[in-house]
């Protein structure tokens, strides 16, 4: 017997379930029954917890959280008071670190992480930040330099998304997505159609972005409309782009703005909601006083050091944490006190200055380096581009945390190096430090150069085709903003084999993630530099990306031309197993989209007659795409063979990813032939086997689940399925799929959002 926490557990799993898919609990206990070869009256024995039976308790803790939409805590619960022996797994599996959010409130957004280990709270700008954000569609965040507008507007942001509020303060509104866009790093060039790319990509519509402005400001105010999404625009007094300024104001409801800014412009007052951030009041900063002391490892001063310090701040926490810092390395260096707290002019200019004079060489070299990163950079390519060792670049970082010129990033998630952490720089301190390097042309034409060769480096390391360990993109990913900045200039300066090494450490990371349309145009620019590097082999391969890319597509007529130019540079070198698979490779997924199957198996067939000469992974990929043709043309034994040799391969060879996409087209078999137990475990292994960001495959699990869902009539489930199906469908603009997916749901009566 086990306890009553258990048959609580269980019968709640069961209850969801019924009510989520509109369906009787005797229902799903013959359902169980079948899956397990038991009768009711066992199911039930197990169900009021009189059995303990492992198989029972891991069908009802998937099918509580799948089908039921029952939370991590009642599964954790349930494992245990079941006794259940790999909890923990099961935990993963079902609730992975980085999966989707859970099905009825998907939440997008692109924060940036704090770079504050604690908030101070400003509770009356808190409280009418979040009242006005229920009563207007803009919010405009004005102070001073430095007085902690974009602090307060991020964690706005935060507690907007997971409906959380300050203990004594004012709940805000709930967005299913926030997105932040910001002109700290861009000074003045952040405009209309970047904040449009950036409200498509966040929002999982990429392929939007090659619309025209007008179009896709019109498509993007549908998505506006259609959601609950918080904008928030950062910096923007720097600004310059007037339609982005006027778009911002117009932003439609149900979704809203936060801008921070310096200055005020006029044109935001109009139905905007005006919320000053002025001084900290004496409370205030003695509490942010308290909290950066004990950071900095210093005591509690005296009232009388305290009081002058208080006072030289004005409530400006910015000035507050340079002034400490200065006085933690004045103490260092038996400086006086008086000298640091007895400012004169412009507080914060004053302060920037004194703190420049107390930093060595190494300090101000990391110090100026920092502003050459579009990313937040990590320990290791900071010190890269500053042209320093790892030792030396903690020195001069203890410096510039301890002086408040730099800040140590907080991670939302684990850190697994002690590198990891990010180096991040206050709007401020930026532009103080970009001023600095204006004047010293020497110093920034040696940083921006081993910048750029940093990009390179990190491109060639990081990127590629990583098939062993998609999940390492992530790395990759971050850098990303650095590494296409570094493309464009390789470009403009006619850096063609630099240009190469950055497309091709780019050029996976965009198809895994679905940004397929920046993949198209990153093509674009790659074939040009081989063109003109006379790089014979790199024009082949991205001719085959190019070609490969447009078929997934479903737009084969237009790289007809690429398809000539390819089998003209490739039929002369079929001697290489390379170019000899990619030719034939590529020309089979060309003739599969223009619905030529049987010069697409050809294709695939003679990649395999010439097995002994190719690597695994090809003959894998020969092996797939003709169980691919084989399954359209409805011979599903022979394409069932092939995928199960194909899959044999990958697991031979740690191909996680190959293995995954044909345990998913053996599914869809299984589904076809009414093996739906069959079908759900392997549906499970390929879950298992895709990393989070590998959207392409994730697209195609949520549809397969779609099919499964459908023939055992789990309306609500299908629903789900088809909806995440769509979504990432529509990143891929793979019109194909998400138009068909789009018609079953609509003839299911279903909405699309």
């Amino acid at each position: 017997m086990v306890s009553d926490t258990y048959r609580r557990y269980a019968s709640a799993a069961v209850a969801a379930t019924s009510c989520i898919e509109n369906c009787n609990e005797s229902a799903i206990i013959q359902e169980l029954g079948e899956a397990l070869h038991l009768g009711d009256a066992a199911i039930h024995r197990r169900k009021a917890g009189q059995v303990l039976d492992p198989a029972f308790t891991l069908l009802i803790a998937r099918m509580g959280v799948r089908r039921g939409m029952l939370t991590q805590l009642w599964l954790e619960t349930f494992l245990r008071a079941g006794n259940y022996a790999d909890h923990e797994a099961l935990v993963a599996e079902l609730f992975p670190d980085l999966a989707p959010a859970p099905p009825g409130r998907q939440v997008l957004a692109n924060l940036p992480a704090p770079s504050y280990s604690r908030f101070t709270m400003r509770p009356r700008q808190y409280d009418a930040i979040a009242q006005a954000l229920h009563r207007h569609g803009m919010v405009v965040i004005l102070g001073a330099g430095g007085m902690g507008k974009s602090s307060l507007a991020l964690e706005v942001a935060r507690h907007c998304l997971n409906g959380a509020s300050p203990e004594a303060g004012a709940a805000p509104p709930t967005f299913d997505s926030a997105i932040w866009v910001s002109d700290r790093t861009a000074s003045g060039r952040l405009s209309l159609s970047a904040v449009l790319d950036t409200v498509v990509r966040v929002l999982g519509a990429p392929q939007l972005t090659s619309r025209s402005l007008d179009a896709r400001r019109s498509l993007v105010d549908q998505l506006l409309r259609q959601r609950r999404v918080l904008l928030v625009a950062d910096n923007l007094e720097t600004v310059t782009d007037d339609d982005l300024l006027a778009w911002l104001a117009a932003v439609p409801e149900p979704s809203k703005v936060i801008v921070t800014t310096r200055s005020l412009d006029l044109a935001f007052l109009e139905g905007a909601s005006l919320v000053a951030v002025g001084a900290m009041s004496e409370q205030e900063s003695q509490h942010l006083l308290r909290q950066r002391l004990e950071e900095l490892q210093l005591e509690l001063f005296e009232p009388e050091t305290t009081a002058a310090l208080l006072n030289a701040a004005g409530g400006n926490p910015k000035a507050l944490n340079l002034l400490l810092g200065q006085l933690r390395l004045g103490r260092l260096h038996d400086t006086a006190l008086r000298n640091v707290l007895s400012p004169s002019g412009e507080l914060l200019t004053e302060l920037f200055d004194r703190a420049w004079a107390l930093l060595d060489a190494d300090a101000r070299e990391v110090f100026l380096a920092t502003t050459l990163f579009y990313a937040v950079p990590e320990r290791r390519d900071l010190a890269a581009v500053a042209g320093l060792s790892p030792e030396r670049l903690e020195a001069a970082l203890a410096t510039l945390f301890g002086l408040s010129l730099l800040d140590q990033q907080h991670e939302v998630g684990p850190v697994h190096r002690p590198d990891a952490r990010r180096i991040g720089m206050h709007a401020l301190a930026r532009h103080y430090a970009e001023g600095r390097l204006r004047e010293l042309p020497a110093v920034r034409q040696a940083l921006q150069a081993r910048w750029f060769a940093w990009c390179v480096s990190f491109a060639r390391e990081h990127g590629g085709f990583v098939l062993h360990d998609v999940a390492r993109l992530t790395v990759l990913e971050a850098a990303e903003p650095d590494l296409d900045a570094a493309l464009t200039l390789a470009a403009a300066q006619g850096r063609h084999h630099d240009l190469i090494a950055l497309a091709r450490g780019l050029e996976f990371l965009y198809y895994v993630t679905a940004e397929w349309d920046k993949k198209i145009r990153l093509h674009e620019r790659y074939i040009e530099a081989a063109r003109l590097a006379g790089a014979t082999s790199e024009e082949i391969y991205v001719l085959a990306l190019h070609i490969q890319l447009l078929s997934r597509q479903g737009r084969p007529q237009q790289v007809a031309a690429e398809l000539a130019r390819l089998v003209e540079l490739a039929t002369p070198l079929q001697a290489d197993p390379t170019t000899f698979f990619t030719l034939h490779h590529t020309s089979g997924l060309y003739a599969l989209a223009s619905g030529d199957l049987v010069t697409a198996q050809h294709c695939w067939q003679c990649i395999r007659d010439r097995a002994p000469d190719l690597p695994h992974d090809m003959l894998h990929a020969a092996l797939h795409w003709t169980g691919r043709v084989l399954q359209l043309q409805e011979e599903h034994q022979t394409a069932r063979a092939a995928y199960e040799e194909a899959c044999a391969l990958a697991q031979t060879h740690g191909l996680a990813r190959f293995e995954a996409r044909n345990l998913l087209r053996l599914a869809e078999l299984d589904i076809s032939e009414g093996q739906y137990a069959t079908a759900w475990q392997r549906m499970d292994a390929c879950r298992a086997k895709t990393s989070s960001n590998d959207a392409e495959l994730q697209a195609w699990i949520h549809l397969v689940s779609a099919r499964l869902c459908a023939a055992k009539e789990y309306g609500v489930s299908l629903v789900i399925h088809l909806r995440y199906a769509i979504q990432l469908f529509r990143r891929m603009d793979m019109q194909r799929e998400w138009q068909s997916a789009e018609a079953w749901l609509r003839a299911l009566g279903a909405s699309i959002d």
